[in-house]
């Protein structure tokens, strides 16, 4: 049997979409007017070898110059401020660094980062590492005291998965 029904009935079985939540990955006083968010695009072969990419994710990625509407949510996550003179210690798994980004420019603008800690942590070496050059030059420059990464599905020169976790 064939079923039949109205564009306005099979739009109102489909569920609408949520909104997406990105986390601000840049300061605004280190760069006004400008807002940089850190997301990881979903892209993947179905079980069907489909190629999918995420509603939200995809679209952006594929944005040249586009606006996108968007509005912001007060985060639950407090810094001190950059001028107090403690060390940071941020852990952050993938996407997780948004925060820590906006943090670290604060503390370089006070040129107050002795002692920071990074511990960073994504699936793969190559092409998870978000903001890879940013940090290895904030490590090589001394405003970053330890950078620690760890990758979950590299391999080793054996062909092994070395699962490591931040």
């Amino acid at each position: 049997p064939t079923a039949r029904f109205s564009l306005e009935r099979a739009l109102s079985i489909i569920p609408r979409l949520r909104h997406r939540e990105f986390s601000i990955a840049s300061d605004c006083s280190c760069y006004p007017g400008k807002l940089t968010i850190c997301m990881a695009v979903v892209d993947f072969t179905s079980k069907s070898l489909f190629s999918r990419k995420g509603v939200c994710s995809g679209m952006l990625a594929d944005m040249q110059d586009d606006e996108v509407l968007m509005w912001i949510k007060k985060g639950v996550l407090a810094f001190p401020p950059p001028t107090l003179q403690a060390p940071l210690i941020m852990v952050a798994p993938g996407t997780g660094i948004a925060p820590f980004r906006a943090a670290w420019q604060q503390r370089q603008q006070a040129r107050n980062t002795a002692g920071d800690l990074l511990f960073f942590g994504c699936r793969h070496k190559d092409g998870d590492w978000l903001y890879r050059d940013e940090m290895e030059a904030l490590s090589a420059s001394g405003s970053l005291a330890g950078l620690y990464t760890a990758f979950s599905r590299d391999v080793d020169a054996d062909g092994q998965v070395k699962k490591v976790y931040v």
